[in-house]
């Protein structure tokens, strides 16, 4: 390694090579002929003034010019990538009845997918249905099958909901996978669609590059920014043998252009052919003494001009227009074997018990051993949860989660102990204020935990246009007012609310009574006639029943 950089007016030489022979020979032409050099102890280089002859004679022993030293020489730093000329084409035809049920600016995000037949990149704000957008292209191509999603684990249930109902199609048309135990090549040739998470991809390429996808789906593909990670090179040598590929990001750059790169070659191979170009054209190069460091942004003008034909962005204030209030979404997420297990002989014993006690006034017992339920729910899906909460977080937004017992409030708090601010019934009145106030002003505070009785009322938390539910309560009174915490009068911001939801467990029996008991306030303050029904006895009769 024989690097030559430049600080201000003076080139930094720096050279290490295992061969002693090789080492002193350069050493000595070194210290030969360059003019004005000296030994700095501490850079651990050699310095000379920045000179013509010199950078020419230390190119001519085979010394790497870093980008600091060719604009000195005048040379070109990286090379321009090509655009290839644009031809402009008339927007394409949709059957816009076939996308019913989308907005109008997921619609423009089908047409843009259909214009780029099938291959190109959705970077909407987390909350504006990117989902549906891809799943919208499939409903215009019932040809194009089978599909594969690969996306994060705490999306594959949304995924496997979605489908069914944006495809009109049955649970046995989707397919999850999770262990390559329990799937073979010969289940995988049936199917609509596969999911799949980005952490068990490697395991199941070999059996994946054989089935003949019409589609890729990346969802979340931000997760292959690093090239050396196994599941980056996973993830590309399977989408290169997809004829159509679609990816989807609310942050498809986290830190730095060089992250872009894998997924612009798969969607535009041609103009992005070279990662090295690349990285030496629009990453800021340096060389640090040891390697070449690309943490930084260059000609972004010009990188900008080329990912635009290839990426539709949308924030929520350019949509508004099109957006409800509120943006409600349940994410079902995957809950952990054993845990599940050890929630799985509770709720057995619950049934058991329910059915025992029928005849009696059991009310408050019921309710406890429900809430001790919800508890074990909690730990069950608890790292998907944190995933969850730690994906939204990398997007820069703020976010408020509710949560019910105080040890899933102490967890979330603790695992992001440096970042949040947290209100409960034991929170003194005069400091409710004050963190309220630092959620609010504070750019380094990301994250509200609140506990939903307690915070759900007489706090303003507008900086946070998305809350998230980990956790919840009784009564549809109390999850719309803690939501509403973010929705207040002079909002200018579409609040989007979650409901991370343990999947096959009681909370999903409880996110049902919920979403019907709110239909039922609905119809009552219409004044329409509605029956009466109450949580607790809805569980009741429903556990008895099964």
């Amino acid at each position: 390694m024989k690097v030559v950089d430049m600080v201000k007016e003076s080139l930094i030489i720096r050279f290490r090579i295992e061969k002693k022979e090789e080492f002193y020979d350069v050493l000595n032409k070194v210290k030969a002929g360059v003019v004005g050099r000296v030994w700095d102890p501490n850079l651990n280089a050699w310095v000379a003034p920045a000179t013509t002859e010199n950078v020419n004679y230390l190119r001519s022993l085979g010394f790497v010019l870093t980008n600091a030293v060719r604009t000195f020489m005048g040379e070109p730093v990286g090379r321009t990538i090509v655009v290839p000329a644009q031809v402009s084409s008339p927007p394409v035809t949709i059957d816009v009845e076939k996308l019913k049920g989308l907005f109008g600016y997921q619609i423009e995000g089908v047409r843009f997918l259909e214009q780029r037949q099938g291959i190109g990149i959705i970077g909407d704000e987390m909350g504006l249905g990117k989902t549906v957008q891809a799943l919208g292209y499939l409903r215009l191509h019932p040809e194009l099958s089978p599909v594969l999603v690969i996306c994060p684990a705490v999306a594959k249930y949304v995924w496997y909901e979605f489908a069914q109902r944006w495809l009109q199609i049955t649970s046995e048309d989707v397919c999850v996978l999770s262990s390559r135990q329990t799937n073979g090549i010969d289940l995988l040739n049936k199917k609509r669609l596969y999911v799949i998470n980005y952490d068990v991809l490697k395991d199941w390429e070999e059996l994946l590059l054989q089935v003949g996808f019409k589609v890729v789906i990346g969802d979340e593909v931000q997760y292959v920014s690093n090239i050396k990670a196994k599941r980056t090179k996973a993830f590309v040598r399977i989408a290169r043998r997809i004829p159509k590929r679609i990816f989807l990001s609310g942050t498809p750059i986290k830190s730095f252009p060089s992250e872009f790169f894998t997924v612009l070659n798969l969607v535009e191979p041609k103009v992005f052919s070279n990662r090295w170009e690349y990285l030496q054209r629009y990453c800021n190069p340096r060389h640090n003494g040891f390697g070449w460091v690309f943490r930084g942004a260059s000609n972004q003008d010009e990188l900008r001009k080329l990912i635009t034909p290839l990426m539709l962005r949308r924030e929520k204030q350019e949509v508004l227009v099109d957006l409800p209030p509120k943006l409600l979404q349940v994410v079902p997420l995957e809950c952990e074997e054993i845990q599940l297990k050890a929630y799985e002989d509770a709720d057995r014993e619950f049934r058991e018990w329910v059915i025992q006690n029928l005849t009696r006034k059991v009310q408050t017992e019921a309710r406890n051993r429900i809430e001790h339920l919800k508890q074990l729910a909690y730990i069950a899906k608890r790292n998907a949860v944190i995933q969850w909460i730690r994906d939204f977080l990398e997007s820069g937004k703020k976010l408020v989660v509710f949560g019910v017992h105080l040890r899933v409030l102490d967890d979330i708090e603790h695992m992001f102990a440096d970042v949040c601010v947290r209100v409960d019934g034991h929170t003194k009145p005069e400091d409710r204020k004050l963190l309220e106030q630092k959620f609010q002003n504070d750019p380094s505070v990301q994250l509200f935990v609140g506990q939903v009785i307690a915070a759900g009322v007489a706090l303003t938390l507008t900086a946070a246009s998305s809350v998230a539910f980990v956790e919840l309560p009784w009564t549809t009174a109390d999850l719309d007012q803690a939501a509403d915490r973010c929705h207040r009068i002079g909002q200018k911001d579409v609040v989007s609310v979650y409901f991370l939801i343990a999947k096959d467990t009681v909370e999903e029996k409880i996110m049902r009574y919920l979403d019907r008991k709110r239909t039922v306030v609905r119809k009552l303050l219409d004044g329409k006639e509605v029956e009466s029904e109450d949580l607790l006895e809805s569980l009741l009769v429903e556990y008895s029943n099964r």
